[in-house]
């Protein structure tokens, strides 16, 4: 169960288990209840996956100008937009 992954953690730090847990909808209190990761580190992901949420929702045709600053400004490349959005980079580009 990804519970038990998230106790299990990945040496401390934020693993492939707690962005899932954040992309399923977990309060960031409940994981950090569990796992003891500072609050601030669980709500910057949280801020990324949102982020991720709503640029899937709208699809790259949809994303406005602010939307794709602030998801470049948060460090996501266009290969990861790509990816995300069933796009390649180009089309990311030309966004």
């Amino acid at each position: 169960p990804l519970a038990l992954r998230l106790l299990q953690g990945h040496a401390g730090g934020l693993g492939a288990a707690h962005f899932r847990a954040l992309e399923q909808g977990w309060d960031t209190e409940e994981i950090h209840r569990l796992t003891k990761i500072d609050r601030w580190f669980l709500t910057q992901f949280k801020q990324l996956v949102d982020l991720k949420n709503e640029a899937t929702l709208v699809g790259l045709r949809g994303i406005s100008p602010d939307l794709m600053r602030s998801l470049k400004r948060a460090g996501f490349g266009d290969w990861q937009l790509g990816s995300m959005l069933g796009a390649d980079e180009e089309a990311v580009r030309a966004a």
